[in-house]
C-alpha cells in the first residue's frame, strides 16, 4: 500500500486510516446500534459503554469524518488513482516504442539488417553493450560505426524520436504529481539533453554529445556507478 510514498505522504495516508479507525470505533460505541452476542460476555464489552455524556455530538463528528473519506475515496483517490495508472502504463509503452525507434536508427547508421527478436534483444542493456562493443573492424567497434554512419538525415530521425518521447515525458509531468523528486530531476535533465541534441549536426564534438546520452541510456553507463544491470527509466516510470 505505502510503495513509493514518501514520508509525508506516507504519515498522511498513515493518520487518516488511523483516525478512521478511531471514528468509526466512537461510531458504534456512542451509538443505539447492539453489540454483536459475541462481544456481550467479552472483555471487550466494557470498551463499547457509551460515555456519561457527549455521545451524540462524538457520533455526529466521527460519522461526519467517516462521509468525507468515503466521499474523498470515491470522488478523488479512485478517479487519479485510475488516472495515474493509466497513463503510466501507456508511458511505459511509449517508452518501448522509442527505444526501438533509436535502435532501428543505430543499426541502420551501422548498415546493420534487423527483425523483430534483434529489437527485442537489443531493448536490454546488458545485449545492447554487448552487441554494440563488438568489434567489426581492427580499427572500430559496432558502436563506432553507428556514429561514423550517422549522418544529418538519421541524426535528424533521432532527434524526432527524442522529441516524441520528450513530449510524452511532459504530458506526464503535466498530469501526474511525482512522489520522488529524483525522478522530476531526471526528467528535467533528459529534457535539457534533447534541446542540446536538437541543435546538434554531424561535427565530431556534437556526434560525442550525442553518443554520451545515448549510451546511457541504453547501455546503462554512468560516470559515477559505471554500468548498471538495470534500467533507470524504466525504474524512473515505475516510481511514478
Amino acid at each position: 500500500m505505502f510503495k513509493n510514498i514518501n514520508p509525508m505522504e506516507k504519515m498522511s495516508t498513515i493518520l487518516i486510516w488511523l483516525l478512521s479507525i478511531i471514528c468509526t470505533f466512537l461510531t458504534i460505541k456512542t451509538s443505539n446500534i447492539p453489540l454483536l452476542s459475541v462481544f456481550n460476555d467479552s472483555f471487550f464489552k466494557s470498551w463499547f459503554m457509551k460515555f456519561e455524556v457527549g455521545n451524540e455530538i462524538i457520533l455526529n463528528l466521527s460519522i461526519g469524518f467517516l462521509v468525507s473519506v468515503i466521499f474523498y475515496l470515491l470522488v478523488v483517490w479512485m478517479p487519479y488513482k485510475k488516472k495515474r495508472h493509466l497513463i503510466k502504463n501507456n508511458y511505459k509503452k511509449q517508452y518501448i516504442e522509442f527505444k526501438k525507434g533509436m535502435i532501428i536508427i543505430f543499426l541502420s547508421a551501422s548498415n546493420r539488417a534487423w527483425n523483430s527478436e534483434l529489437l527485442e534483444r537489443l531493448q536490454n542493456q546488458s545485449s545492447f553493450k554487448v552487441f554494440f562493443k563488438e568489434k567489426v573492424s581492427n580499427s572500430e567497434d559496432r558502436w563506432h560505426a553507428v556514429l561514423n554512419g550517422l549522418d544529418d538525415y538519421q541524426l535528424k530521425n533521432l532527434t524526432m524520436e527524442l522529441e516524441l518521447f520528450l513530449n510524452e515525458t511532459n504530458y506526464v509531468r503535466n498530469n501526474i504529481e511525482f512522489r520522488d523528486k529524483n525522478v522530476f530531476v531526471f526528467f528535467n535533465e533528459l529534457e535539457r539533453s534533447v534541446y542540446r541534441i536538437k541543435n546538434s549536426s554531424c561535427e565530431y564534438d556534437n556526434i560525442r554529445l550525442v553518443s554520451k546520452f545515448i549510451w546511457q541510456i541504453f547501455a546503462g553507463w554512468s560516470l559515477l556507478d559505471g554500468y548498471s544491470e538495470s534500467d533507470i527509466i524504466h525504474e524512473m516510470i515505475e516510481s511514478i
